[in-house]
């Protein structure tokens, strides 16, 4: 017996996904000839996973690769991989590159940086995620990133957001940075001025304390 769909998934399930359409007339230089369009669309959370395991597979067959190379490498290849996922042909439901692997083996960076450019136009148009993000949640982020740097988990946070929205992150966390700072400075001074770069307070003073 089927079980039910509840209205959430079924209005989910309605929905289309949406494609934009990109000129790839620059992909291969101003000289080049137009190559025409490609659509593209914001991947689901079963695509980045993919991709991941794509670009996992990719590193495994290069042999002993360890440190930074592979980390660069990896790098690398999740984004190619990626844009496999959601780069589709303009006239027929398929990809427009055979593979991940194709991508990295036959583009150059400058041109992988121009499908990656219209992946982040995509983000920026799809505006599925509302930037509402107080300071408990942008100090919260911030604590994430950094107790996550050495993995993918910073990377894929932040994939979500569109370019304007992470450089309104990336400000507010100037500011809090700025006000740090600041908020610092004064007891700086004052232990720059005393002996041994240690403040004590005048005997009058402790006196009057007393």
């Amino acid at each position: 017996m089927t079980e039910e769909k509840s209205p959430l998934v079924k209005a989910l399930d309605a929905i289309k996904r949406q494609c934009w359409e990109f000129e790839l007339g620059t992909l291969l230089g101003k000289k080049a000839d137009p190559l025409g369009k490609v659509r593209m669309r914001v991947a689901t959370v079963g695509e980045q996973n993919k991709a991941l395991l794509g670009a996992e597979k990719y590193l495994k067959e290069l042999g002993e690769v360890r440190g930074e190379i592979a980390a660069d490498i990896m790098g690398n290849a999740k984004v190619a991989y990626l844009m496999h996922q959601v780069c589709l042909d303009m006239e027929k439901d398929r990809p427009a590159f055979p593979s991940g692997k194709y991508i990295q083996d036959t583009l150059s960076s400058d041109q992988l940086a121009v499908i990656l450019n219209f992946y982040q136009e995509c983000l920026r148009l799809s505006g599925a995620i509302d930037l509402d993000l107080d300071d408990d949640k942008i100090e919260g982020l911030a604590a994430m990133l950094a107790h996550h740097a050495d993995s993918d988990a910073p990377n894929l946070a932040l994939m979500s957001f569109t370019g304007a929205q992470l450089t309104e992150i990336v400000m507010r966390l100037a500011l809090k940075l700025q006000e740090a700072r600041k908020a610092q400075k004064p007891a700086e001074e004052l232990a720059a001025l005393a002996p041994n770069g240690e403040w004590s307070e005048p005997p009058d003073a402790q006196a009057s304390a007393e």
